[in-house]
Order: structure tokens, then C-alpha cells, then sequence
């Protein structure tokens, strides 16, 4: 166990606000000592996307229980829809309540918002036909990732960016992430991480009161939460879930003034 493969989105991206972020020193994923870091995340994407190259390592990698596998699991109704730039998929939204998509409209993505309008019956269509498929993928792809860390002998951590959509379900979601813990947290192979990356980064957002700001952050979170996601991931490696809670308070460094 020598080897680490990331799966996700701009949370585990390396090129994501490298540049902008000058101050930072390392990003969590930059941190591991001793092991091979194989980084596929790509910002933008969804576990729709990740998901397809988590299928082709355990597919094709004969030494799979050489690796440690993080995955990031973020919306569900990020779609890696045919011929479209995965990277910029997340400016098609689906509303489950309202059961429409929308396009975030942004004036850089001409090709992407021709696309999403060329083609929106068909994105509806779909959404509406896998209605239920997709509000439930993640409890799925969570629970294949349990089962293959028993399977394959992965040691295997699983971070929500930000949890299922709870009013939909119908029921408690906090109770039932509760409970998931206590069970996974048997299986020395398999981490549900006890923290929402989103939470912990709007956290960060909501703790500056000093007018409009950009966000300049590398990958979302604060240096100081890259170092806390770290040494937490690295001590469930070492054998232990003793975890430090993230830090919300962040310094001015971390945004840049418009």
C-alpha cells in the first residue's frame, strides 16, 4: 500500500487557484510522504465522471491492493453528458423540486450554453427519467466503495462535498450519516469522512465580514484546513480516527479583493 489515486472535483483538483493562491505552501493531497499520489480530479466534474475512472482502475489495475483510494463524491446531478466539456458540466443544474434544469450562465462559456439549449429536451428527459436513480447515486457509490475496499483489499476514504439532498429523501439525513459511521467505522479499510468539504468551506466564507471579496482559496479551503484534512486522511492511514475538527476563521490572505 504505496500508492494513492484521487477521484473528484475542484476540492482535489492541483490546478485548481494554484496561481491565484500564492501564499499557500502545500495543498492536502501535496502532503503524503512515502506514497505515489495519482491525482484524476478535475474541477467541474461529478461522480458520474469520477466514477468512470474509478471503474477502469478496478478494472485494469491487477495490484489494487498496492492503492489507497480517496474519492470525492460530489452533486449527483453532475452529468457528463455526451460530447460536452466535462470540466464546465456543472453549469447544467438540475432543480429536484422543481424537476427543470437550468444553465449558471457564465459569458466565458459560449459553446457550453449553445449545447445546453441545443440539447435541453433531451437533458430533461433524462433527469426526469432517472429522477430517482440519480437522487440516490451517491448512497450507491458510496456503498460499492464499501464493498470493494472488502472486496479488493483497497483502503478505501470516501469525503462528501456536500450531502444528499435531505428534504427530498423525506427523512433525517443527519441520523442516517450518523448511523452509516458507527457501521463503516468497523472496517479498518474504510473512512466515511465525518466532515462535508462544502460545509467546512462556506464555513471559512461566512467567518469574513470585510466586504466583497474573490474567493482565491486552492481548492476551496484555507491552508489551515488543507493541513487539518491532511493530518486527519493521513491518521486514518496510521491507523487511528482521532480527527481534529476543521477551522472556520480564516485570514484575509485567503480571498482577494476585486
Amino acid at each position: 500500500m504505496n500508492k494513492i489515486i484521487i477521484f473528484g472535483d475542484s476540492f482535489g483538483d492541483p490546478d485548481y487557484n494554484k496561481k491565484e493562491a500564492k501564499w499557500y505552501h502545500l495543498a492536502w493531497y501535496e502532503m503524503f510522504k512515502g506514497y505515489h499520489v495519482i491525482n484524476k480530479c478535475l474541477a467541474g466534474t461529478g461522480p458520474h465522471y469520477s466514477i468512470e475512472g474509478y471503474y477502469d482502475f478496478i478494472k485494469n489495475e491487477p495490484h489494487k491492493d498496492e492503492y489507497v483510494v480517496i474519492f470525492l463524491l460530489s452533486g449527483e446531478d453532475r452529468i457528463a453528458f455526451p460530447n460536452a466539456d466535462p470540466q464546465h458540466i456543472s453549469h447544467i443544474n438540475w432543480d429536484f423540486v422543481a424537476e427543470k434544469s437550468w444553465f449558471a450562465d457564465n459569458s466565458k462559456l459560449v459553446k457550453e450554453k449553445e449545447y445546453y439549449h441545443k440539447h435541453r429536451l433531451e437533458i430533461d428527459f433524462m433527469f426526469k427519467t432517472m429522477r430517482e436513480e440519480i437522487l440516490w447515486s451517491n448512497y450507491k457509490n458510496l456503498s460499492m466503495l464499501w464493498m470493494n475496499s472488502f472486496l479488493f483489499n483497497i483502503k478505501t476514504i470516501t469525503c462528501f462535498i456536500s450531502y444528499p439532498h435531505e428534504r427530498i429523501y423525506g427523512f433525517t439525513l443527519n441520523s442516517l450519516l450518523s448511523r452509516l459511521r458507527l457501521v463503516l467505522t468497523d472496517n479498518d479499510n474504510f473512512l466515511l469522512y465525518p466532515y462535508s468539504l462544502s460545509d467546512v468551506s462556506e464555513a471559512e466564507k461566512e467567518s469574513r465580514k470585510y466586504g466583497m471579496v474573490r474567493d482565491g482559496r486552492r481548492n476551496h479551503l484555507s491552508q489551515y484546513n488543507h493541513e487539518i484534512l491532511y493530518n486527519n486522511l493521513n491518521a486514518f492511514l496510521n491507523g487511528s480516527n482521532n480527527f481534529t475538527d476543521h477551522i472556520t476563521k480564516v485570514s484575509n490572505n485567503d480571498f482577494i479583493y476585486d
